[in-house]
């Protein structure tokens, strides 16, 4: 017969009754089912129903059972039994309490029921309550024979189907966590990790083994590494987060120092009175790479378009306007009194060059090689005024040293978008642009006097807006777009010198 030691309420406890000699109980588990064994300087033996200890430890017991005499009557009963069945057994004999599952119905005597039991050894036999007796159906009922000690007990099975349960949902979890194409990451309330899935492991290069207990900020690149801990301590001190329930494109850092982009989600939960973090995870690293070429095939159609209005369209109403000039010529001499009107066509034509002119030196901003950032963005400020109507500046703080003709592009693009924008929907009248450099980085910064952009610009932003955001997410910087000193919008892209 194999028992085992379950941990149940009166465990290792020791009695002693009348300054006696102290005897420890401990609640063993047969086959699941629950009896008592006494151990006595170190003797175990079965203990008497009128044994005091035994006593003791019986009524402590979590469920229901009931013990009797191989006759098969019941002599004693725990509370919970009697608390479950509305009855106390005692002095009943086993037959008009329980019958056995699946038979032939009640037996006319406890002896049949016994009988099975002693056959069926410590597994004992399935019964299930009479009719007539009001016992909750959620309860399963086993009849067995231990040491000539009948023995009839009950366990709750909504309890054991709802551990079943817990089990099967976790059986479950464990398979999506272990299947789902992005990587979750689960994190403490101190940052150390909790989970780490398969997903994750491919994107980030590391071992489950590696990164649990290991602080979540090995993930990230600096400073956002040495930043995270604090982050986490004041959203969990003032309830604010940027990032929790928001998902947002940031950066990782894989196992080799690779840094890469990513799409991130991360939302908390707190149950009994800890809080932990579940951060999902996408590598869009090849998405990148496809909005950079898409981008790059725009600005090349850009360029061609640019290159064609200067030129193409450019050299014909150049033409036209020499041609025209002379017709205005010849008619003045013979004095035509349509010789003014033929010279404003030619002033007509002049504008319009000079018009495709400025709209190819947009689209072409042929100043961007070298040291050419600067001298296109002061280009694009003195041309607003033809372009929008409206004043613009440019101020470029500090030297600024060769910035790589890509990112240059881009910067380019974004204070272009940041212009149009002004002037086309936010009704300003004056732009200023500001161009700054430092060993760490490089900053650009759009601030109008216009109407202003709304402060869930990240969610329903234009198109323009986007693709700003894509150009500072390609070049490795970021987007941010804030209230001006004037009550307008101030567009900030800054970029880590490491990513030009």
């Amino acid at each position: 017969m194999a028992w085992g030691l379950s941990p149940r309420a009166c465990e290792g406890q020791d009695y002693a009754a009348d300054g006696g000699t102290p005897v420890t109980f401990a609640i063993l588990e047969c086959s699941g089912q629950m009896t008592i064994s006494q151990h006595n300087n170190g003797s175990t033996g079965t203990v008497a129903v009128d044994d005091i200890y035994f006593r003791v430890a019986f009524h402590a017991l979590p469920q229901p059972m009931a013990l009797g005499e191989v006759d098969g009557r019941f002599v004693v009963a725990n509370p919970v039994f009697k608390d479950v069945c509305g009855f106390d057994p005692i002095g009943h004999p086993v037959h008009e309490v329980v019958m056995q599952s699946g038979g032939a119905g009640p037996s006319d005597s406890a002896w049949p029921l016994v009988e099975q039991a002693v056959m069926s050894g410590t597994d004992g036999i399935v019964v299930e309550p009479v009719a007539g007796l009001d016992i909750p159906p959620r309860f399963r009922w086993r009849l067995n024979v231990c040491d000539n000690v009948l023995c009839l007990s009950g366990t709750d099975a909504s309890s054991a189907e709802e551990t079943s349960e817990l089990r099967l949902s976790a059986k479950r979890l464990g398979a999506i966590l272990g299947t789902t194409v992005d990587g979750i990451v689960t994190i403490d309330a101190t940052g150390l990790i909790l989970g780490f899935n398969s997903a994750a492991q491919k994107i980030f290069g590391y071992s489950e083994e590696e990164m649990v207990g290991k602080n979540v900020s090995v993930l990230m690149p600096t400073p956002y590494s040495e930043e995270h801990n604090d982050y986490i301590q004041n959203y969990l001190g003032s309830g604010e987060g940027r990032i929790i329930g928001v998902g947002r494109e940031v950066v990782g850092r894989r196992k080799d120092g690779t840094i890469f982009p990513m799409d991130l989600a991360v939302s908390d939960v707190t149950l009994g009175g800890r809080t932990t973090f579940t951060g999902i995870v996408r590598d869009i690293t090849h998405r990148r790479e496809l909005e950079q070429e898409i981008l790059r095939i725009g600005d090349e159609e850009r360029r061609r378009i640019g290159q064609d209005l200067h030129d193409e369209l450019g050299q014909m109403l150049t033409g036209i306007g020499l041609m025209t000039q002379n017709v205005a010529r010849r008619l003045a001499a013979r004095d035509e009194p349509e010789a003014d009107d033929v010279q404003e066509i030619t002033r007509f034509i002049r504008e319009a060059d000079e018009y495709a002119r400025t709209l190819a030196r947009g689209l072409v901003p042929v100043e961007l090689d070298g040291h050419g950032l600067p001298a296109a963005l002061m280009r694009l400020a003195s041309n607003a005024s033809t372009l929008f109507g409206i004043k613009c500046s440019f101020n470029k703080a500090g030297p600024t040293d060769y910035i790589e003709p890509s990112s240059g592009m881009h910067l380019y693009r974004i204070a272009q978008e940041a212009l149009s924008n002004a002037a086309r929907h936010g009704n300003a009248t004056h732009v200023r642009i500001e161009l700054s450099q430092n060993v760490e980085r490089i900053r650009l910064r759009i601030e109008d006097n216009g109407t202003g952009f709304s402060k869930d610009w990240e969610s329903k932003g234009g198109s323009g807006v986007r693709i700003m955001k894509y150009r500072a997410n390609i070049i490795g910087g970021s987007l941010d777009i804030t209230e001006s000193l004037s009550g307008g919008t101030a567009v900030g892209c800054t970029i880590s010198l490491s990513h030009t």
